[in-house]
């Protein structure tokens, strides 16, 4: 990309002041800004977009600078920092009172961590991450990012199997997992939806209703007060005390339950590691494909998550095979719960920041990817989905969704639109037929997923801006979306009738041609 600077043209300018929110200043609100960023006083119109004070019609850009602009605006800007969920930040922010309140919080928010990683996203290598997700341009720079959040690419490096050691993870107690997924999950199925609120608010008035009652009474005073006083008692202990049952039901579950990955698939992943094929992140673990004569770019990128309580590493084998058919892919590392429980309170957006940066800079060499897109496997399914609607849905265009035909409950996220209410998203479901645990009504109504996917898809209309792609994988189960099993939780899943590489190539063969735009 070039450095040379020049003046903004007619056109530039115009596109500038187009964008959301940049008609009026992101700090002060004073109308038609003409500066852009860092000021020194609290008139910073447009936004962080460029590292020191310009003035759009006297000052001159590079092409880079400009580029940063375009890809964020205020509003963008305003609703990143509506999204910050750091406490103490934003304590400090609502702090700051009286006169010169403003330009403390400019200076505390603009020097944020928050404000960095914002300003990171904007710039080459992570300029897809403005849009969080948008197509990367082909032949774009990528300067390394000087920030302890996102690393700079080391240099390539080449291993033996014998030097790979992927590390025992352990499992969280039961006491761990009740305070944090537990304990969490049960309160938002208990207490979100208003049927159970209503039944709540019943059973509260009746309580009361009942103790005055018996306070009231024309027995002995005393007798009547401490029966009143057990009735309020009950009253508030019954619901915490099914609360806490519930939770404890949970998580049970939760710990008895985890899928570890098949020795095979752990092997595979050795071996991927050590040809310098696959590498595993912090937050993910990253499939690469082969590089075509030292290019080191994929056409299709998958952020996948992996399903309830299934190690990740089982996914090695069908991601590897994904990587091999030209498709960059990250499985999400969710240890040690092995499971987004509380959607409201995972940081997904940064989540999956940080995964793209990992994959793109800290592999072998500096990666490109033409188009991401956003999957998952039973659970993961869901949360992949909710990424898209809540999140990513201006950029991510296809999804994949493995074992999958419930749409997530709005107690688990709160979601503003469905994927058919996005208008533009193609979605591929594959799901075995042999799949017990996808195919029951015990997680939601085929109607309902139905209502709120995008249209079926139409052979007659493959140009459809939106559609959902169902395809059966005839003999396949939900285990065999990966290289664990058998599950029997939630509900025992049904008996799979090909083998295990039979379906995960079918799986693996249609998912990156869905990908790669070839069917």
């Amino acid at each position: 990309m070039s450095k040379k600077a020049s003046p903004l043209t007619a056109e530039q300018l115009r596109t500038i002041r187009s964008l959301p929110g940049n008609d009026a200043c992101a700090d002060s609100g004073a109308p038609l800004p003409d500066w852009a960023s860092e000021s020194a006083g609290v008139h910073r119109g447009l936004g962080v977009h460029v590292s020191f004070v310009r003035s759009l019609t006297m000052d001159d850009f590079t092409e880079e600078q400009y580029e940063r602009m375009i890809k964020g605006g205020n509003a963008k800007w305003k609703e990143y920092c509506d999204g910050i969920e750091d406490a103490a930040l934003k304590s400090k922010l609502h702090a700051f009172q009286g006169e010169g309140a403003l330009r403390q919080k400019i200076d505390l928010l603009y020097n944020s961590a928050e404000a960095k990683i914002y300003r990171d996203s904007l710039q080459s290598p992570l300029a897809m991450l403005a849009d969080l997700f948008s197509r990367a341009k082909s032949g774009g720079g990528t300067a390394p990012v000087d920030d302890e959040g996102f690393a700079s690419p080391p240099a390539a490096s080449s291993t033996t199997k014998a030097a790979v050691k992927l590390e025992d993870e352990p499992a969280p107690s039961y006491a761990d997992t009740y305070k944090t997924q537990g304990y969490p999950y049960a309160s938002s199925e208990m207490f979100a939806s208003t049927k159970s609120q209503l039944v709540l608010l019943a059973w509260g008035i009746s309580g009361v209703w009942g103790a005055l009652r018996l306070k009231g009474g024309d027995g002995d005073p005393r007798l009547c007060n401490a029966l009143a006083a057990a009735a309020v008692a009950l009253t508030i202990a019954i619901p915490i005390l099914a609360l806490n049952r519930f939770a404890a039901k949970i998580t049970s579950g939760l710990v008895n339950n985890r899928q570890d990955a098949f020795k095979s698939a752990r092997n595979l992943l050795v071996e991927r590691i050590a040809s310098g094929r696959a590498r595993r992140m912090e937050r993910s673990d990253v499939y690469y494909p082969k590089s075509q004569g030292g290019e080191k770019n994929a056409r299709a990128g998958l952020i996948f998550y992996p399903g309830a309580l299934v190690d990740r590493t089982a996914y090695a084998p069908i991601a590897s095979q994904l990587s091999d058919l030209g498709v960059l892919v990250c499985v999400a590392n969710l240890e040690p719960y092995r499971l987004v429980a509380d959607m409201m309170s995972y940081k997904i957006r940064q989540e999956v920041m940080h995964m793209l940066n990992d994959a793109l800079l800290k592999g072998d060499g500096t990666w490109t990817v033409d188009e991401w897109s956003i999957g998952g496997h039973s659970f993961g399914a869901q949360v992949a989905t909710i990424a898209v609607t809540n999140e990513f849905h201006s950029t991510v265009k296809t999804m994949v969704l493995w074992g999958s035909a419930s749409y997530p409950a709005y107690s688990f996220c709160h979601y503003r639109k469905t994927l058919r209410d996005l208008g533009d998203m193609k979605v591929l479901v594959l799901n075995g037929s042999e799949d017990a645990i996808a195919g029951s009504s015990a997680f939601g109504s085929l109607e309902e997923y139905v209502a709120k996917m995008p249209p079926a898809y139409d052979e007659r209309n493959e140009a459809a801006a939106a559609y959902t792609r169902v395809v059966t994988i005839e003999g396949g189960n939900h285990a065999g979306c990966a290289h664990y099993g058998p599950q029997t939780y939630p509900i025992p899943d049904g008996t799979r009738k090909i083998t295990l590489e039979e379906q995960q190539s079918k799986m693996a063969n249609l998912t990156a041609k869905f990908l790669l735009g070839e069917a």
